[in-house]
């Protein structure tokens, strides 16, 4: 049993990995697997706010019991990988529903970041369809109304 989710904890880091943005925090010895979303783009304060609110809305939605921890200053997803009856395809569930978080709440932030900006933002087609360009509308002082285009994809 204690080989199994060893064995688990060690796919899940693997798989992990694939995601856009995540690093691993510590090194997977045993069953628990520390992680972050750390995109580029973002400060480490931003990334630890990131993956506060990400840990949060798994909680809430009851798609896995997992924990955050601080390693090395910086905020980290704990996942414990411990019950024998978990399998695969648990944790598959677990990491697609994460990665639809994730992008929730970027996707949210940058709402925000857009209002805050006083800009209308006008999204493209649904995913289904060829993806068109990203526009904002913003006006700048005194009366001048700008248009920004943004590259065809966005989460």
């Amino acid at each position: 049993m204690i080989e199994q989710n060893v064995a688990q904890a060690r796919a899940v880091a693997d798989r992990l990995v694939k995601l856009s943005d995540v690093v691993l925090a510590a090194p997977v010895s045993l069953n628990i697997v520390c992680w972050r979303f750390a995109p580029a783009s973002m400060t480490p304060e931003a990334q630890d706010a990131l993956n506060k609110e990400i840990l949060l809305r798994v909680q809430k939605s009851g798609l896995a019991v997992v924990s955050g921890s601080r390693i090395g200053g910086r905020y980290v997803i704990r996942v414990a990988c411990s019950n024998h009856r978990s399998t695969s395809d648990d944790f598959e569930v677990f990491l697609a529903g994460v990665e639809r978080i994730r992008d929730d709440v970027l996707r949210g932030w940058r709402a925000q970041e857009v209002a805050a900006a006083g800009c209308v933002l006008i999204r493209g087609p649904p995913k289904n369809r060829r993806p068109l360009p990203t526009l904002a509308l913003a006006r700048h002082p005194p009366n001048h109304l700008v248009l920004l285009l943004g590259h065809g994809r966005h989460r």
